[in-house]
């Protein structure tokens, strides 16, 4: 992730693992923070706290909290699950993190400048494999596993808006959810495309089909919306 004049860049593996932050221009090392993790996948997350910018990351061992200009730990509470993808959303003053490989944790921690992260609300079913999760306002949408079976919570509660669907046009995923302009769209690896409504009520609007693989997530620019296939990149729009 860019921030600033930085690149922050989480780099757990099998052997040492550490997280980088490299000068943006030079591609230098700046700093280097050992960590105790086995491999995870999730981009970090910069949040700011008290001033001061912090990284957070998803991990299997800790979800993890770091100065950015020192690199020093600040913070750490329980992990998720082995290889962790999801990458961690902000809300509010909580970070919400989960994991879905040989178990199931997410998880909503409120996080200061300095001291142990705070639990708001956990959840130990239906949580992610490859997929993020996407938060619009209070809505928390995720896919469980790689499975069609989608959950939206509310991102300050915990609880359910509605209960999980089943999403009958799709199959597995790899790609995950996003929104524009009142949608959410959700692309699977089969080359089907659902499109909801983004609402505490779940509605389908449009399912849509391309004669291709899709493992990366949809990208949503102005009036287009990107799909990169095994094949193809294509761009739709009205």
């Amino acid at each position: 992730v860019l921030v600033d004049d930085l690149v922050i860049m989480n780099w757990d593996n099998e052997y040492q693992s550490s997280m980088f932050a490299l000068d943006a221009a030079t591609g230098a090392t700046v700093w280097q923070s050992p960590r105790d993790e086995p491999t995870t996948w999730a981009t970090p997350l910069i949040i700011q706290r008290g001033g001061k910018k912090q990284i957070v990351t998803n991990g299997t061992n800790a979800i993890a909290g770091y100065d950015l200009r020192s690199g020093k730990r600040l913070c750490a509470s329980a992990g998720t699950t082995l290889n962790a993808i999801p990458c961690p959303v902000e809300f509010g003053e909580n970070v919400i993190c989960m994991a879905g490989y040989r178990g199931n944790r997410a998880v909503s921690l409120k996080i200061g400048a300095a001291g142990e992260p705070q639990l708001n609300w956990e959840l130990d079913k239906g949580t992610p494999y490859v997929p993020s999760p996407l938060l619009v306002e209070n809505r928390l949408y995720f896919t469980q596993s790689n499975k069609a079976i989608l959950h939206c919570l509310n991102a300050e509660t915990g609880s359910y808006f509605y209960p999980p669907q089943r999403l009958q046009a799709l199959e597995n995923l790899y790609g995950s959810p996003v929104a524009a302009n009142g949608h959410v769209y959700l692309a699977d690896r089969s080359g089907n495309t659902l499109v909801f409504r983004d609402a505490e009520e779940f509605e389908v609007l449009a399912t849509n089909r391309l004669d291709d693989q899709f493992d990366a997530s949809p990208v949503p620019i102005g009036n287009k919306l990107l799909l990169r296939g095994k094949q193809h990149l294509y761009c739709i729009q009205e």
